[in-house]
């Protein structure tokens, strides 16, 4: 079995073949989507892969988390860098102008498998735009999302006055909409429980794109699986959900 070395951590470990894969291979506490978004920030600051915990102190590097606790005491060890919680504090609501006054002038915004469950109100774009604001001219976007390449897809597209209950032994959406109009809805996925953690949607890459470009980002890119990437134990058992960065222009 062929030994891996840690881009987080620096420990050596093996992987199964059957762990090659986005969400799987979990070692120290991290998978391989977790090295994936360290692995990428380090090419996007240091211009290679390096170890993350032997990396020296810069807390002129100032940047946010949202929900990103597998890495955020080594983030918050190393750089000037917050993570933040939808649902306690430090908040974060993307649509909440007060809590994006806190955070400005950012060099990155990490956002790992989080805009799949935001509101669909006021609307995702408006989501990208706020990410957008928040960056300071240069500063980048990490970010991943469910996504694939045929047609981005709302889940719950009138979504408005909502709850989900539990029935028979299922849970259920029962939505009113903006004109009162009521909907049901089964079979709902949801990623690690009932909640704030509801899939809202499956993007597209074309839609990332369109939202990424809309908000003003450049330098959009797609992280395919590479060879130097794999010595890190970083592997996807296809090219659909990849990392992405994008820039927000230096001028």
């Amino acid at each position: 079995m062929k030994e891996f070395l840690c881009n987080i951590t620096g420990n050596r470990f093996d992987l199964y073949d059957n762990e090659k894969d986005r969400e799987l291979g979990s070692r120290f506490g991290f998978n391989c989507r977790f090295r994936a978004i360290c692995y990428v920030f380090c090419k996007l600051f240091y211009g290679e892969c390096k170890i993350l915990k032997e990396l020296e102190k810069n807390k002129n590097l100032k940047g946010i988390g949202m929900s990103d606790s597998a890495w955020a005491n080594i983030f918050q060890d190393k750089f000037n860098y917050i993570n933040t919680y939808y649902h306690r504090e430090p908040y974060l609501d993307i649509y909440n102008e007060d809590h994006l006054k806190e955070y400005t002038d950012l060099d990155f915004i990490i956002s790992s498998d989080v805009f799949e469950h935001i509101n669909p109100l006021p609307g995702v774009q408006i989501a990208f735009d706020n990410v957008f604001s928040m960056l300071k001219c240069g500063g980048m976007f990490i970010f991943s999302v469910p996504f694939g390449y045929g047609e981005h897809k709302e889940h719950f597209p009138n979504l408005y006055d909502y709850k989900i209950e539990k029935k028979n032994g299922k849970y259920v959406l029962y939505n009113t909409t903006i004109d009162k109009k009521t909907e049901t809805f089964n079979n709902l996925c949801f990623h690690g429980g009932p909640g704030s953690v509801l899939e809202m949607r499956v993007f597209s890459q074309k839609s990332i794109i369109s939202f990424l470009e809309k908000s003003g980002f450049i330098d959009i890119i797609f992280y395919e699986i590479t060879e130097d990437m794999k010595k890190y134990g970083i592997y996807w058992a296809s090219n659909f959900s990849l990392i992405i960065s994008a820039k927000k222009s230096a001028f």
